[in-house]
């Protein structure tokens, strides 16, 4: 009878997270931010040289941790349409990549403030010459490239519901959507500044920035577990210092993102004259 007793508590407490309690507690108690990231490169990316996570959302990760006397320890690549289930099981205490506040999300995450905000312009092919104004974008003739899941996909449904879309399954390369557009396979994407300009380089001439305003703009930042509002706020003070000292802003120039393409944060304050 020991041993079946035994063997129900290991199968029991087998299949519970690593870490009990809030996460909160367990992350200032260890010092360490178990984070899962979604590769959107160039903002969030693996290096395949030495398996090590980059670009400028990880180093400002990195900085307003280290201000907090946290270590980030990177423990999985997720994608965004199951993101959540990692902070159900326990698996990590954040998602530590850029994640659009789309008010969807909001129902199984609470995000922490805006590391910055992105602006997602409507790009077609370098000889579109149908479109004159965004309204025109707003057709069933037309074919809008997607990705399933990604907050650009209900942003296109929603700002252009007559369109139906070239779907791809979640964490599909961004460069695909360009690529659907160029190849004729849809007629426009929308997306952001910085994965256009990395796809341009690769193929030039092929794709263009069909009006200069945008089609949408979203805050972006980090994600934590419903209910984590003490993790929020300790991450939220260091990043506000960060914002107020213009070390974000820092990190985006030195991987040359311009302000148009990735909006800084105002500080919350100014100096009277």
């Amino acid at each position: 009878m020991q041993r079946i007793l035994a063997l129900l508590f290991f199968l029991l407490t087998a299949s519970l997270p690593v870490f009990a309690g809030p996460v909160f507690d367990n992350v200032v108690k260890t010092g360490v931010l178990r984070c899962a990231f979604t590769s959107v490169d160039p903002y969030i990316y693996k290096d395949l040289a030495d398996g090590k996570v980059r670009g400028p959302v990880a180093d400002i990760l990195e900085k307003a941790t280290a201000q907090i006397d946290l270590k980030v320890e990177w423990v999985a690549e997720v994608g965004y349409a199951d993101f959540a289930d990692g902070f159900k099981t326990g698996r990590y205490d954040a998602l530590c990549s850029m994640l659009s506040f789309a008010p969807q999300r909001a129902r199984v995450t609470r995000f922490t403030d805006p590391i910055f905000y992105l602006p997602f312009y409507a790009y077609g092919r370098t000889t579109e010459t149908r479109f004159k104004q965004m309204d025109d974008l707003n057709s069933d003739a037309l074919k809008a490239a997607v990705t399933d899941g990604e907050v650009f996909e209900r942003m296109t449904r929603e700002r252009f519901p007559l369109t139906p879309h070239q779907s791809h399954p979640n964490m599909t390369l961004q460069g695909q959507l360009f690529l659907d557009v160029a190849d004729s396979k849809a007629d426009y994407v929308v997306h952001d500044a910085q994965i256009f300009k990395q796809f341009a380089l690769k193929n030039p001439d092929r794709i263009k920035p069909l009006f200069s305003e945008p089609v949408h703009i979203v805050p972006v930042g980090w994600a934590l577990p419903l209910g984590e509002d003490d993790l929020a706020n300790l991450i939220n003070a260091s990043l506000r210092t960060m914002h107020d000292l213009d070390l974000v802003d820092k990190i985006l120039d030195k991987y040359k993102m311009t302000e148009k393409e990735v909006l800084r944060i105002n500080k919350n304050y100014t100096i009277p004259e």
